[in-house]
C-alpha cells in the first residue's frame, strides 16, 4: 500500500479538503516532475520517434508485401493506435504524476510484482535494443558501400 491513498488525495483536491493535506501533496508533486517542455522539444522527440533505422529497413519490405495502398493503410491503422496510446499515457501522467513511471503506476495500480515485471521488461526491451540498432545501422552502411565489400556488423 502506499503512502497516500490516491483515491483520498483525488477525492479531496477536488473537494477542497483541508489546506494542510493539499500543502503535503503539492509538496510532494513538486519534487520530481518538471514540466519543461516547449514546442521545439516536443517536436524534435516525434521526429527523431519517426525517422529511425526501422523507417529504411521495414518500409521496403512492408509495401512489397502489402503494396502501397495496403502499407498506407497499416500505417494509418497503427498511427490512430499509436495516438491513443499516447493519449492514455498522457491521461494517466496527469492522473498520476509521479517519478518513475512505468513501474511508479504499476504499484499504485496493481502490485509491487507486477511493478517489478515491468521493470525487467523495460530494461531487456532497451537491452536488446541497442544491439538491433546497432546491427540495423551496419544493414544501411552497407548500402553505401560497393557491391563486392561487406561492412562488419560488429564495427
Amino acid at each position: 500500500m502506499s503512502k497516500y491513498d490516491d483515491t483520498y488525495e483525488l477525492n479531496q483536491m477536488q473537494d477542497g479538503g483541508d489546506d494542510s493535506h493539499h500543502d503535503i501533496l503539492t509538496d510532494a508533486s513538486q519534487d520530481g516532475l518538471k514540466r519543461d517542455l516547449r514546442l521545439r522539444h516536443m517536436i524534435m522527440i516525434a521526429i527523431t520517434g519517426t525517422i529511425g533505422t526501422g523507417l529504411f529497413l521495414i518500409s521496403g519490405s512492408t509495401i512489397a508485401t502489402a503494396g502501397p495502398g495496403g502499407a498506407l493503410l497499416a500505417y494509418i491503422l497503427i498511427g490512430i493506435w499509436l495516438i491513443s496510446v499516447s493519449q492514455a499515457i498522457s491521461e494517466i501522467t496527469t492522473l498520476l504524476p509521479l517519478p518513475g513511471a512505468f513501474n511508479a503506476w504499476g504499484s499504485r495500480v496493481f502490485d509491487e510484482a507486477f511493478s517489478f515485471q515491468m521493470t525487467w521488461m523495460y530494461c531487456i526491451n532497451w537491452a536488446l535494443m541497442i544491439p538491433a540498432q546497432l546491427s540495423a545501422s551496419a544493414l544501411i552502411v552497407s548500402f553505401w558501400l560497393p557491391q563486392d565489400t561487406t561492412f562488419p556488423p560488429w564495427v
